[in-house]
C-alpha cells in the first residue's frame, strides 16, 4: 500500500493506501477507475474551493455532456465560454460564483444528492437565508 500522485483524471490527486502494480516498468494504482471517478465527482461537488478548468472538464465529461450541451444548459449562447474556462487547466476558471453554484446543483441532481443547500450557503458566505422576504409587484 502506497501514497501516489495520480493524473489519470486530468488533474493531480493523491491516492493514499492503494495497492499498486507494475506494468511495463511503470508503477500504477490497482484501482477500479469508475469507482474513483464516482468518488472524485462527489468530492468536487462538496469541494470548498472554486473549480479549476480541469475540474470543470472532468465534471462535464462525467455527466456525458459536450461543451455545446453544457453551455446550453447554463444558458450560454455558444460553447466558447466553456472552452475558455476549461482552457485554464489547473487554474481557477474565473466564473461567477452563482454560475458555479448552478453547476454544483446540476451535479447534485445528476447523482441524486439531496442535502447540499447548507453547503452552498457556506460556499457563498451566506450565514442564513434572509427572513421576511417580500416581493412587490409594480
Amino acid at each position: 500500500m502506497k501514497k501516489i500522485k495520480y493524473n489519470g483524471l486530468g488533474f493531480p490527486i493523491v491516492l493514499k493506501g492503494v495497492k499498486t502494480r507494475e506494468f511495463r516498468g511503470e508503477i500504477l494504482p490497482d484501482i477500479n477507475h469508475r469507482e474513483l471517478e464516482d468518488q472524485v465527482f462527489t468530492t468536487l461537488l462538496w469541494l470548498p474551493a472554486h473549480f479549476s478548468g480541469a475540474h470543470l472538464s472532468f465534471v462535464r465529461g462525467y455527466m456525458g455532456l459536450s461543451q455545446k450541451e453544457f453551455a446550453t444548459i447554463l444558458g450560454l449562447k455558444t460553447h466558447a465560454t466553456i472552452s475558455g474556462w476549461e482552457g485554464k487547466e489547473n487554474k481557477a476558471t474565473g466564473m461567477q460564483g452563482t454560475t458555479e453554484v448552478v453547476i454544483r446543483l446540476l451535479m447534485a441532481d445528476f447523482i441524486k444528492e439531496a442535502c447540499f443547500a447548507q453547503h452552498f450557503r457556506e460556499f457563498l458566505g451566506v450565514t442564513h437565508p434572509p427572513k421576511n422576504l417580500e416581493m412587490k409587484v409594480a
